[in-house]
């Protein structure tokens, strides 16, 4: 099992940010969100955009195949 990360940073207002999450949450694969950090506009305009990092990760299986089973030579 390996672990594979993406880091993400974008521009985008904070209901396009929750838009995103929701999608990632609905996704058919597990995807973990590790940390997401805001800069930029104000509380006061949330339609405003502001800069957003945002680091994703997932967990990987590669497929098993048969030269696994009975190693490779």
């Amino acid at each position: 099992m390996t672990r594979l990360g993406v880091s993400l940073q974008v521009s985008a207002s904070y209901h396009q940010l929750g838009a995103f999450l929701d999608r990632i949450e609905r996704a058919p694969v597990f995807i973990r969100v590790d940390r997401a950090d805001l800069s930029g506009a104000s509380d006061t305009h949330p339609s405003s955009e502001r800069t957003i990092h945002v680091v994703l990760s997932t967990l990987y299986i590669p497929p098993f195949t048969l030269a696994d089973a009975h190693g490779s030579r």
